[in-house]
């Protein structure tokens, strides 16, 4: 068997005070006819409608509802139930749908008391997803890596101030360091073919192509102190030896 509770009380308006002014009315149903449930169930409804604190309960109803059997019988033109007739030429029937009765009550309910709806979260739909935009990341590049495996390495040991010089017509922004092993990728002729060029990466890890006489396979012995990263010379020292006047030449 199935219950109904039929309530009346009073709201509380903005003060938080209840307004007497106005007596509601609701109704709760706890199960339904086709279900068999303990009074339990009916005094626990009730306990929680009172418990509430947005309403003030004033009255109480509880109904009982019960499948019983009617009577039912055919006549010669219809039926009859619980003594009353109904014939075929009457018109269709009525049709009912037991989940339209249910929805109706759901929402008869939720209009009757507004305040049920209160705190029930509601699932936003989710949005699909866009594509996020990156344009304004910082890209860091990772360190050039050459494919190229070098033939050998060469010292960076200028033959004279004059080839660095000239090296620099074609890159004006190369860095190499004194004494230090570059690596030789490959090497062609000069487009005059006067000269030979190499190409190697300098300290800056750019790729170009030097004239050879930068470079040498071996450090000659003695220290040249003349000889700078930039290939220049030391104050009072040049490639040829020759010395001003107040420093003297070192051989």
């Amino acid at each position: 068997m199935g219950y109904e509770v039929k309530y009346k009380y009073y709201t509380k308006d903005e003060d938080g005070e209840y307004d007497t002014d106005e007596t509601k009315e609701g109704s709760i149903k706890v199960g339904s006819p086709y279900e068999d449930l303990p009074l339990d169930n009916l005094a626990g409804k009730v306990m929680s409608l009172l418990a509430r604190r947005n309403i003030l309960v004033t009255e109480i109803e509880t109904y009982e509802y019960k499948k019983k059997k009617i009577s039912f019988s055919e006549e010669e033109n219809g039926i009859k139930i619980k003594n009353k007739k109904f014939k075929f030429d009457d018109g269709p029937p009525v049709q009912c749908s037991a989940e339209n009765d249910v929805k109706e009550h759901l929402q008869a309910i939720i209009k009757a008391h507004p305040e049920f709806l209160e705190g029930v979260a509601v699932v936003p739909t989710a949005a699909p997803q866009q594509a996020v935009s990156h344009s304004n990341e910082k890209v860091v590049s990772a360190p050039h890596k050459t494919s190229e495996q070098p033939i050998r390495r060469e010292y960076y040991w200028p033959d004279d101030e004059s080839w660095v010089n000239y090296a620099r017509g074609t890159n004006p922004n190369m860095s190499f360091t004194l004494k230090k092993a570059y690596p030789i990728y490959a090497e062609k002729n000069e487009a005059e073919g006067r000269n030979i060029l190499y190409k190697t990466r300098d300290d800056k890890g750019s790729l170009m192509w030097c004239v050879d006489k930068l470079f040498s396979m071996v450090i000659p012995r003695g220290d040249l102190t003349g000889k700078t990263d930039g290939g220049l010379s030391d104050s009072g020292l040049v490639w040829s030896g020759a010395q001003n006047d107040n420093i003297p030449a070192l051989r």
